[in-house]
């Protein structure tokens, strides 16, 4: 991800029993698509056997940031 073109930022969170959550942070919506097409290949070969069905890809605006 980080060699990718508007690359703010990644995280992985532990979301739970079962659940891991991404969040990647882009300089523009074009960008952060473009993430998501190549995340989405990545995890079609690498992890989906381990996966309980297709992730869900959800898109938003940064409305708040703090950063040191």
């Amino acid at each position: 991800m980080r060699d990718l073109e508007g690359f703010q930022g990644y995280y992985l969170v532990d979301g739970g029993e079962d659940v891991v959550i991404t969040v990647s942070m882009f300089d523009s919506a074009d960008a952060a698509l473009v993430s998501n097409t190549k995340a989405a290949d990545w995890v079609r070969h690498n992890v989906l056997e381990f996966a309980r069905g297709m992730p869900e890809v959800m898109v938003g605006d940064v409305l708040v940031a703090e950063v040191k």
